[in-house]
């Protein structure tokens, strides 16, 4: 069987043409930016950030904390989350044998 040049004939898959013509136009690329623009960046760059000194940085004053406020946790507090944790951990696949058998 032959197959014409559009790839439309009868042993064809459905593709498009194999050979692309050189005269037909590509899609418009896009604007090359100007050297004003390129030499003018928006942003400090790292350098420039690296370079100067430390900004100062204002921190705001510590917000007095309302009766009753919960605590930041500390070691002993995640200790026993980690043990109850642990405890279930060994537990669930027990309790979960003895009600499947029974």
């Amino acid at each position: 069987m032959a197959q014409d040049a559009g790839g439309t004939g009868p042993g064809s898959v459905g593709r498009g043409p194999s050979i692309v013509a050189d005269d037909q136009e590509s899609p418009s690329a896009p604007s090359i930016p100007s050297f004003a623009s390129l030499r003018a960046p928006r942003q400090r760059s790292a350098v420039d950030i690296l370079v100067s000194g430390p900004d100062e940085v204002v921190e705001p004053a510590p917000r007095p904390s309302p009766a009753g406020a919960t605590r930041p946790p500390e070691w002993p507090d995640l200790w026993h989350i980690g043990l109850r944790l642990a405890r279930w951990c060994v537990r669930q696949p027990l309790v979960t044998a003895r009600r499947v058998l029974g």
